[in-house]
């Protein structure tokens, strides 16, 4: 009909495991040009799938004329996905590239073993995550938009993070986040920003074209750790872990105006953290 939608569902725990299958399949029909609004709410909702090329969550919207439509999604969600090729949340639109905002909050899970944490395709994605992303994420074509906050997030065992097709921008606001696997963000226009973040590399490679931190943010990098892109922070950059000898790669440029934070051993064996910057750091003043 011509009304807005809005779906709840709660209290739900799904498992599957065969080959191909779907715990939750939402689908919202076309809305021509009545310029719909969906709205969709997953509260304490838990779905696991084993089975291959399966996924946990599936969301399905059609659109042909209704360019003014919008679909919100907000989850009190665990969705698991360990079989081969399975995806924890697969959202497809088709025909218009329509706006489609999701929010995965804390106490959330997104997670896939052998697959997609999140694959998006055919819609312009808000995507706001405050809770644990295990997994790669895809947002496929259309213009993308993503944000980690709060000090709740879980991002240990988050993959690449590939922006696709369009205008697309990353960001941290207020956040905390530790990284313990090689993380990539690619196909993102501009920089990743952050502000008011920290943000840990724990023996890891953070790829990425630029990232820009600032505010009360800070890096902190543990063992043999890299930030594969340019850097300019303004905030604190620490390897002090109370252990000498880790060492911190800067491939890329680095710049700003920050404190620089490190151990050094002086008893036998004397040793010290050591930071490397492949680029220019011309542009680079604070303190040790």
């Amino acid at each position: 009909d011509n009304s807005d939608a809005a779906l709840f569902f709660g209290n739900l725990t799904i498992e599957t495991g065969g080959e191909g299958s779907t715990g939750i399949l939402i689908g919202a029909p076309d809305a021509g040009s009545n310029n719909l609004a969906y709205e969709l709410t997953l509260e304490n909702t838990s779905v696991t799938t084993t089975g291959a090329n399966a996924h946990a969550v599936q969301l399905s919207f059609a659109s042909s004329s209704g360019t003014g439509s919008s679909f919100e999604a907000t989850a009190q969600l665990s969705a698991t996905a360990t079989g081969a090729g399975s995806n924890a949340l697969q959202v497809t639109g088709t025909g218009d590239l329509l706006p489609f905002m999701l929010s995965i909050e804390a106490g959330d899970v997104l997670s896939s073993a052998d697959g997609f944490a999140l694959q998006e395709t055919g819609m312009h994605t808000t995507l706001d995550v405050a809770g644990l992303v295990a997994g790669d994420i895809d947002f496929g074509t259309g213009n993308d938009d993503l944000t980690f906050a709060g000090n709740a997030l879980d991002l240990r065992n988050l993959g690449t993070v590939d922006g696709g097709a369009g205008t697309d921008t990353a960001r941290f606001a207020n956040a905390t986040a530790v990284f313990a696997q090689a993380v990539a963000f690619v196909n993102f226009e501009g920089p990743v920003t952050a502000t008011d973040t920290a943000l840990t590399l724990s023996n890891v490679t953070l790829d990425l074209n630029r990232l820009v931190m600032t505010g009360a943010s800070r890096l902190n990098a543990t063992g043999m750790s890299t930030v594969g892109g340019d850097l300019r922070i303004n905030g604190a950059l620490s390897q002090a872990n109370a252990q000498a000898g880790d060492r911190l790669t800067i491939d890329g440029d680095l710049c700003g105006t920050f404190t620089y934070e490190l151990d050094a051993q002086f008893d036998a064996p004397q040793t010290v953290d050591l930071l490397t910057v492949t680029g220019s750091t011309t542009e680079a003043s604070g303190t040790i």
